[in-house]
């Protein structure tokens, strides 16, 4: 089963609609779709969201033999154009020394990058991270249930110190839309580790 863990509805929407997932009427908690192999969850924007939607939906799919876990989401950076995708090489917290590294096991085919996951939203952009807020909570929880090699962070930028693209929801899903084909081969060589 390939789990996409995203925050926000309306960056979820391009997963959705190129997967054709179906909403699940039968949770409570959060937000879940699905079809035969895949699931989505909309987690809420932070990283007590991330973690809590990532328990949550590993707990749903305890019988599974393997979980592969995909964080989508927007980021915010200091220079990369609007709509740029970055498959995410290093996680850190904001005010912590602590770091993590998830694992390339395959060619991914974006640009790396080191992510800051910060607790509020922030537009104090250093060039040698992209920031967001889950990434950290996610991964940390996402490998008590797989291997690393099996759980990975995708972003999409959506703001600069040129232009932001703020919660205006139209904006976000049309910055991860054109990337869903490019995504897709990410997610076929994902699927085939599980």
């Amino acid at each position: 089963m390939l789990i996409w863990v995203i925050a926000l509805h309306c960056e979820a929407k391009p997963v959705i609609d190129f997967y054709r997932l179906k909403k699940t009427p039968r949770h409570q908690g959060f937000d879940l779709y699905q079809n035969q192999d895949m699931q989505c969850v909309i987690s809420g924007i932070g990283k007590i969201n991330a973690a809590a939607a990532t328990a949550w939906v590993a707990a749903l799919n305890q019988n599974q033999p393997s979980l592969a876990w995909i964080n989508l989401g927007t980021a915010g950076a200091a220079e990369h154009a609007l709509g740029s995708i970055f498959w995410v090489s290093k996680i850190s917290q904001a005010h912590s020394d602590k770091h993590l590294f998830p694992v390339p096991t395959f060619t991914s085919g974006f640009a790396a990058s080191a992510c800051l996951s910060l607790d509020e939203p922030s537009t104090d952009y250093q060039s040698s991270y992209i920031y967001d807020m889950e990434a950290s909570a996610f991964f940390a929880t996402a490998t008590r249930f797989s291997n690393a090699e099996q759980v990975h962070c995708l972003k999409i930028i959506s703001d600069n110190r040129q232009q932001q693209t703020g919660r205006n929801k139209t904006a976000i899903s049309n910055l991860i839309s054109p990337n869903m084909q490019t995504i897709s081969t990410f997610v076929e060589k994902l699927q085939a580790l599980i």
